[in-house]
């Protein structure tokens, strides 16, 4: 009985055709193959998960893991390495594809292990768009040791591919967490309080002890607040947050001009240790102050100058408070001190949202809470 092997044949030509053309194509389309970036920080290359002619896709290896769980279509490669140990914060970004972001190290596609974005806290560097409401992309940090190769994936898991954004820069992100309390998409309260003919007015005209409980929600007993919505919450256009929950009725819901003034947030979360420290990671536009069971704790782009009691409050530029602030492109991080937070015990978040002025287009939250070990 003769066999025929030709079908087989023509599928290992096609294989290593295809592989061969995708090299030339895509010519960091594999693990083998990632490409190097290097020099003077930040390192912005435009990449893509398709060829020049738009008829091949990047593809997977054999091997290759699922990024970030994500059902992802085909990655491309990059690898990093360090002259000194120290933090750097990776951002991509594309207007056609659902980018899936991993960060790893190994030898060999097969055996990859992922990278932690903090020495204490068990949290991967991978990120996804769809789920990263702090980044118009997909984002991740990690300490690089020096010396150290890290290879990058890129991938995606919806839209189109395309060409694509990746940005290496230092970061300057104080926080050392030992566990996230409270996600950055957490459900928040919100209060916008208007008037019968939708202008915002002082929520202490309809409650005077407002500004006293309402960021306590056994205790208030004033206008009621919207029902929880996950974060980013606000209105308007911010660049940097996609609004998921809007303040008002929807999505593109927004004051009328002269009186867009403050908003008001809150939640619960209930630490798993005794906690002395936090640490903010957010986006506030603009500015926000933000308290524990009812007292302030920590103020962002809002002078200490100014009254927390006051709707009109506006926000600063010049990024001050009376605590340590950091800024790092959009994101900022805070760090509280001197806490007493106890395991198990449930803590009331509260941060008031204040405008530059009341003429502005936007207002719009989101934040992550760490418990922290230190802070610079």
């Amino acid at each position: 009985m003769r066999v025929n092997h030709l079908p087989a044949l023509l599928a290992l030509l096609s294989t290593v055709l295809t592989s061969g053309l995708m090299a030339q194509l895509i010519p960091n389309d594999h693990f083998s193959q990632a490409a190097k970036l290097s020099g003077e920080r930040p390192i912005i290359e435009k990449g893509s998960l398709i060829s020049q002619q738009g008829s091949i896709k990047a593809d997977h290896e054999p091997g290759e893991p699922r990024h970030a769980g994500a059902v992802v279509k085909g990655s491309v490669w990059y690898q990093i390495t360090a002259v000194t140990t120290r933090r750097f914060v990776v951002t991509v970004s594309s207007e056609t594809a659902d980018i899936v972001l991993a960060l790893y190290t190994g030898a060999s596609v097969k055996d990859v292990i992922l990278v932690h974005r903090f020495d204490d806290c068990a949290s991967p560097c991978i990120s996804r768009k769809k789920t990263e409401p702090l980044s118009t992309g997909a984002r991740v940090e990690f300490k690089a040791v020096a010396g150290q190769a890290y290879y990058i994936a890129v991938d995606y898991e919806g839209g189109k591919p395309g060409e694509f954004e990746i940005r290496v820069d230092d970061s300057t992100n104080p926080l050392q967490p030992e566990l996230e309390v409270l996600p950055a998409d957490a459900a928040w309260e919100s209060l916008l309080l208007l008037d019968q003919a939708g202008q915002p007015i002082d929520p202490a005209s309809k409650n005077r002890d407002f500004f006293r409980t309402w960021m306590v929600s056994t205790i208030y007993n004033g206008p009621a607040f919207k029902k929880a919505g996950p974060a980013p919450i606000g209105y308007g256009i911010i660049d940097s947050l996609q609004i998921t929950t809007p303040l008002g009725e929807s999505r593109d819901f927004s004051p009328p001009k002269g009186a867009r003034h403050s908003a008001y947030l809150r939640t619960t979360f209930t630490p798993e240790l005794d906690l002395r420290e936090l640490g903010v990671e957010g986006i506030f536009d603009d500015g926000a102050i933000i308290y524990l069971d009812g007292q302030e704790v920590a103020r962002i782009n809002v002078s200490a100058d100014d009254d927390a009691e006051n709707w009109k409050t506006t926000s600063s530029s010049s990024r001050v408070g009376p605590h340590n602030i950091y800024t790092e492109d959009a994101l900022q991080y805070a760090v509280i001190r001197n806490l007493r937070l106890k395991a198990g015990v449930p803590v009331h978040l509260g941060v008031s949202l204040h405008n530059t002025g009341p003429n502005s287009t936007d207002l719009g939250m989101a934040m992550r809470l760490f418990g922290v070990t230190a802070g610079e």
